[in-house]
């Protein structure tokens, strides 16, 4: 081999070298690597239900091993990204808001602070979609309604909280919505507000939050949008309220 050869030889492995370093940094290789995949499955313009190069081929593409890259499908896969089938291989997997609300739920029961947050996106979402809700809800989820009203009234008689009784009457007004994010992060926060100190489960005025359910209920079987979005407005305050002291109790443990 001649000289040239010889240095064009080294040209060319020194270029591999530089760029399987650029693809894969030294730190937060996973994170790097998943983010990685995600970008190559776009740039793929791969689809739901679509299989996946091998993890010999991939970790070729990436220039890590097999273990690197199969430990990197796996995170995908707990994402909701892909999934495995035995013997068959990874393939990408449909979208599922479940998954991600999943997960977030789970990250914020260790931030409480983030429940005013979430509170306020609630606050919004119902609000933008009231109006939708009123034009869609049917008789039978009013009569359902009145029953939850009915079941406030009777634990609140026996000073227990109703705050799952809260929870259904919202998912039941907005049940018709076509917005399961919607939906999600309904759940999402009253799963959360579920697992609050017990005393703070209570309203300081028990009574009133039931008044503002019942004026939520009478404006929405006449479907006036304008005094509805009041009342519900107004009603998120007890519910700031009530965080508030979580707030501060939780401050002054610290």
């Amino acid at each position: 081999m001649t000289s040239n050869n010889l240095e064009i030889v080294r040209n060319k492995m020194k270029r591999k070298k530089e760029r399987i370093f650029k693809k894969v940094p030294s730190i937060d290789v996973q994170l790097f690597l998943q983010e990685q995949i995600k970008k190559y499955i776009i740039e793929k313009n791969f689809s739901p239900g679509d299989k996946l190069p091998s993890e010999t081929e991939l970790s070729k593409e990436f220039g890590v091993s097999r273990s690197t890259i199969r430990e990197a499908l796996r995170a995908l896969e707990g994402i909701g990204i892909l999934i495995s089938q035995h013997g068959s291989g990874w393939y990408i997997k449909s979208f599922s808001f479940d998954i991600l609300a999943n997960n977030l739920a789970y990250s914020l029961r260790f931030d409480v602070y983030s429940i005013f947050d979430l509170l306020e996106i609630r606050k919004i979402l119902e609000i933008s979609f009231l109006k939708e809700a009123l034009e869609s809800i049917k008789d039978r989820d009013l009569k359902e309604l009145e029953r939850v009203i009915t079941n406030m009234e009777s634990k609140s008689k026996e000073g227990k909280s109703f705050v799952r009784e809260d929870m259904m009457f919202h998912r039941i007004l907005f049940r018709r919505v076509k917005n399961q994010i919607l939906v999600k992060i309904l759940d999402i926060f009253w799963g959360l507000f579920e697992h609050l100190d017990e005393p703070l489960l209570y309203s300081a005025n028990q009574e009133g939050v039931i008044n503002y359910h019942k004026k939520i209920l009478e404006n929405t079987k006449v479907k006036d949008y304008e005094k509805t979005k009041i009342i519900l407005e107004e009603h998120f305050i007890d519910v700031y309220e009530r965080l508030s002291r979580y707030k501060d109790n939780i401050r002054r443990e610290v």
